[in-house]
């Protein structure tokens, strides 16, 4: 059986770049050089990367990170 992948997503034009996600994930989520927002630098391969991208998913005060099954025809 394989297992499932996840894409995370955020959306900038809710995102607030408090960093949340980035102290709890650094490898995934990083600031945006050019604003106030975090920007997804790699996808959670392991299951405790996935883990801690879905408690940054769950923290996130303005909710604008998003994990998505990833499509299985990629």
């Amino acid at each position: 059986m394989t297992e499932q992948k996840w894409t995370v997503t955020v959306d900038p034009e809710i995102c607030d770049g408090y960093g949340v996600c980035q102290r709890i994930e650094k490898s995934i989520f990083q600031p945006a050089e050019d604003d106030d927002v975090v920007r997804i630098v790699s996808q959670p391969e392991t299951p405790e990367m996935l883990e801690r991208v879905k408690l940054a998913v769950r923290r996130c005060p303005k909710l604008a990170l998003k994990l998505l099954p990833r499509d299985s025809a990629e």
